[in-house]
């Protein structure tokens, strides 16, 4: 009876997301009526990739079927607000530009783009190879839940452990005042220059390891006792800090939804849309405040401010959101100015991980130059502007390799969805499939493979590794 209960609530919160997220569409379309200046083809475009977006939901909806913590969900709602509500805005205000040059006359090419990267996503998730892939992969199970859970804890010390002691010892080597991730600035001060006088070297293998601390934050979050919820608070509010002065927003993304996904999944619960609602729109605005202060916290005060306001806000998060327009310009660039870069982005995996106290000589990842001379604006060099993960695919192989990207990116997702609903009462599995959630912002926004690549190395990685020596 409680199941059933369980299964109809979950439905009507299925039903509503739905009809909301139809809902925004249909009102975007009727920018038909409202925008100036502008094309109908592109509004027509976003709506129809809106309704591209929502049409596996819908189906799921309808056979009964709709998981709030599916991968298509959360896919389905990045690329909404990136590559839906974004153009819509950006049409509407008339905020069509890129470093002053204006790419609104490229807007169907990357809308055309987008289209074809969802359809190639959602054909690759539906696909029956990934859903047998993924029932098949074997996961070791414990005798009973207890002793699951007890190792889980024991593998998420050790994790909190080495992560601060990798830390503080990254501060001691590389000399930069612990002051500097603590806000400087807003709670600490710290003379910049310092920080341009000290010699220490910058292990990044050993900064990289606070990535781990994501992973240990949320297994403490699996006690509901008062003393592991004031322990676990107090360890988010910290490494929130750091990942804030350091800029991580894309890490601050992956904690923040890993965190709650894996929260409800050890609880058996589906959050209440209210809840999710609510947090989204902090989110959203804590990540514009971040955007819009980050030259006030890395000037360590002297330059910018931290006063909060909707619309700097909004603007920073729309800014944030340009890589649509990044993308646009780039798929009108290449190939008719620029050549495909073909294999380079993957060569570079294995280049990224070598240290250059090792390999002096190490070259720079050329191939992201590509973005640069694609817009080929004075600035362009020092913009450091990014392409969604297809984008790079593009960059590749053109639309063969959005084609051939996304499809195996539907694939992969469906892989990791069948396997955790095979192992789905399993704390790790739990535990690893929340966090690869909390990636998908990062994975979408930010597709740098070489990047992804690590920061799953640092964040995924050791679990994969601890589940294997505890489940021995």
């Amino acid at each position: 009876m409680l199941h059933e209960q369980r299964v109809k609530n979950q439905s009507l919160t299925g039903v509503i997301i739905g009809l909301i997220s139809i809902s925004l569409v249909l009102v975007s379309g009727i920018q038909l009526l409202l925008v100036r200046n502008s094309s109908n083809l592109d509004i027509f475009l976003a709506v129809l990739v809106g309704f591209l977006l929502l049409t596996p939901i819908i189906v799921n909806l309808v056979n009964n079927k709709f998981d709030l913590f599916e991968p298509i969900v959360m896919i389905g709602a990045v690329f909404s607000l990136y590559f839906v509500l974004h153009p819509l805005y950006s049409i509407y205000s008339g905020e069509t530009s890129i470093l002053g040059m204006d790419v609104f006359p490229l807007y169907a090419k990357g809308l055309l783009g987008v289209m074809v990267a969802v359809g190639s996503c959602w054909f690759g998730y539906f696909l029956p190879v990934g859903k047998k892939i993924g029932m098949s992969i074997p996961f070791g199970k414990f005798s009973h839940r207890g002793k699951n859970q007890r190792s889980l804890f024991r593998f998420g010390l050790g994790l909190l452990v080495l992560s601060s002691l990798s830390f503080f010892l990254w501060l001691r080597i590389s000399e930069i005042p612990w002051e500097y991730f603590f806000l400087p600035g807003l709670l600490t001060g710290v003379d910049p220059d310092v920080l341009i006088r000290r010699e220490g070297v910058s292990l990044n293998y050993l900064f990289l390891q606070i990535e781990m601390f994501i992973p240990a934050i949320l297994i403490f979050s699996m006690s509901d006792s008062l003393k592991s919820r004031v322990f676990t608070s107090i360890l988010f509010v910290l490494v929130l800090i750091i990942y804030s002065s350091i800029g991580f927003r894309f890490r601050i993304s992956v904690l923040v939804s890993s965190f709650i996904v894996f929260y409800f999944l050890c609880r058996n619960k589906k959050p209440k849309l209210f809840f999710l609602f609510g947090t989204f729109i902090l989110i959203f605005f804590f990540f514009g405040w971040l955007s819009d202060a980050r030259g006030f916290i890395r000037s360590q005060g002297i330059s910018g401010d931290t006063k909060f306001s909707f619309s700097n806000s909004a603007a920073a998060i729309n800014a944030e959101f340009k890589i649509f327009d990044t993308f646009s310009v780039l798929i009108d660039a290449m190939p008719a100015r620029l050549d495909y870069v073909y294999f380079a982005p993957y060569k570079y995996i294995f280049i990224l991980p070598i240290p250059h106290q090792i390999w002096p000589e190490k070259p720079p990842p050329f191939f992201l130059r590509r973005i640069a001379e694609a817009i080929s604006v004075p600035g362009a060099d020092e913009a450091g502007s990014a392409v969604p993960n297809f984008g790079e695919y593009y960059m590749a192989f053109g639309w063969w390799g959005i084609l051939f990207g996304m499809a195996f990116y539907g694939i992969a997702y469906r892989v990791l969805w069948e396997w955790f609903n095979k192992n789905k009462e399993d704390a790790w599995v739990k535990l690893i499939y929340a966090i690869n959630l909390g990636m998908i912002v990062l994975v979408i926004a930010r597709g740098y493979t070489c990047q992804i690549v690590m920061e799953w190395v640092f964040l995924v990685l050791p679990i994969l590794l601890g589940s294997l020596v505890f489940k021995r």
